[in-house]
């Protein structure tokens, strides 16, 4: 599918930026991600109809590339990202994830959608995470991280209503995080030593875990401090 081409190239940017690899190399993998996406973006509909339906080109590959050209528009000027279009994007998303059930929604779409809800964190829209959160499905692949994610989502609405919780967000961010930004963990369920399984590229979740991080524990914006943010994965 061409969103994995987008999805693809911005991984190995991310892996590439992580490693403190060239940083002319990682951004020319950037620039050629974002340029796939804005040449899926820009076809008329009926061109993509001939490698999915409508409706599936519309609400998944076509939020989940838009997400990703936020992202990529974000890393490479230095800029914030549009909350706003990323809400958008990411509730159109959980949406047609919802209607996936049995096999198909296990593992795959399951972990798809607990990073959608990551999206939704991000773009501040914490009371609507909330609600995804609570969907009527199982989560037996991503068990672990969802009940953080949970939990998490529930310290961050309490703070902002101005509880005093903000060294307990702090501590059981760092303890998933920790774990998660090492080189060394393995998002397979069959590893015996990994906690935190999902069925993502561990440096989508490390890239997503690390924005989530910079605006609620650091509170910090991404503009102008994208190295600061990814610096966190490699500190």
């Amino acid at each position: 599918m061409p969103s994995f081409s987008v999805r693809h190239y911005l991984e190995e940017a991310i892996y590439l930026i992580f490693t403190k690899f060239d940083e002319q190399v990682s951004t020319a993998y950037l620039q050629v991600s974002l340029d796939i996406a804005n040449t899926i973006l820009a076809l008329p509909q009926s061109e993509t109809e001939r490698w999915n339906g409508e409706d599936l080109y519309t609400e998944l590959y076509h939020s989940s590339i838009s997400i990703d050209k936020l992202l990529l528009e974000s890393l490479l000027d230095n800029e914030g990202i549009d909350m706003d279009e990323l809400a958008c994007f990411s509730k159109a998303l959980l949406n047609y994830l919802k209607t996936y059930k049995g096999r198909l929604w296990e593992g795959v779409n399951e972990s798809k959608y607990l990073s959608s809800v990551w999206h939704l964190m991000i773009a501040g829209q914490l009371k609507d995470a909330k609600a995804h959160l609570s969907v009527r499905k199982s989560f037996r692949y991503t068990e672990n991280l969802y009940n953080w994610t949970k939990q998490l989502n529930k310290l961050l609405i309490e703070q902002q209503s101005g509880a005093e919780v903000g060294a307990e967000i702090n501590a059981m961010f760092d303890e998933v995080f920790d774990v998660i930004r090492s080189p060394y963990w393995k998002t397979d369920r069959q590893k015996e030593e990994n906690r935190f399984p999902i069925t993502m590229n561990p440096n989508y979740v490390r890239l997503q875990l690390a924005i989530i991080r910079w605006l609620y524990v650091e509170k910090q914006p991404l503009k102008g401090h994208w190295n600061e943010v990814l610096a966190q994965v490699s500190r």
